[in-house]
């Protein structure tokens, strides 16, 4: 294949797929935002300590015994940990650590799915804007802006980078990319004239 054919091949692939081109370079854009959280030590912040602590235990007693409560005598003055607060970045913590067959260290494992929850509400308000609207210039527009920090976000109303940071509130931020994913594939649904896609959407949104 000559230089001019690959040429053209990936101008065609990227004029037919701009919107996924955009989402690979959002990931980038992404990294670069957050780059600071692969430091060493722990990322700052009010909560991220009992976070970490709850991700820990969680992964290394809870699953091991296909349980996700258990017994926090660091913090609180002792409480169970997972019931009061969601579990579900717990489990997601214990899921990219064990996904990496325990190889990593688990800070590492913690910062990882810090950043997945921070970059994933971008491909998740894409599928949500494109389901409803099926634009995708407005679903890149929406995607950019749902991991762009402003001046005027708030560190305790907007799920942002500042609230995640300097308050640790991220699981928060997870719950609205699942949220986000969830309508969408709901709405995919609703517009697909196949059955078995129809239940199987609604199956993921679930």
């Amino acid at each position: 294949m000559s230089e001019k054919s690959i040429g053209k091949f990936m101008f065609e692939f990227i004029r037919n797929h701009f919107d996924l081109v955009s989402l690979f370079f959002l990931f980038f854009y992404t990294l670069l935002s957050v780059k600071t959280i692969f430091s060493k030590g722990m990322i700052p912040g009010w909560d991220h300590p009992v976070h970490y602590v709850h991700a820990y235990l969680t992964a290394i007693y809870m699953f091991p015994e296909l349980n996700i409560l258990g017994w926090d005598p660091f913090n609180q003055f002792g409480w169970v940990f997972n019931q009061y607060y969601n579990p579900g970045m717990s489990i997601f913590v214990s899921f990219i650590y064990y996904l990496f067959l325990k190889s990593i260290d688990f800070l590492l494992a913690y910062k990882l799915a810090f950043f997945l929850a921070y970059f994933l509400l971008a491909p998740a308000v894409y599928m949500f804007v494109h389901a409803l609207t099926k634009d995708k210039i407005a679903a890149i527009v929406a995607s950019l802006l749902s991991i762009t920090t402003f001046v005027e976000e708030s560190t305790w109303l907007d799920a942002g980078l500042k609230q995640m940071y300097y308050i640790g509130m991220w699981p928060e931020r997870l719950g609205l990319v699942f949220a986000f994913f969830s309508i969408a594939f709901l709405a995919y649904s609703f517009a697909s004239k196949s059955l078995p896609r129809v239940l199987f959407l609604t199956r993921i949104s679930a």
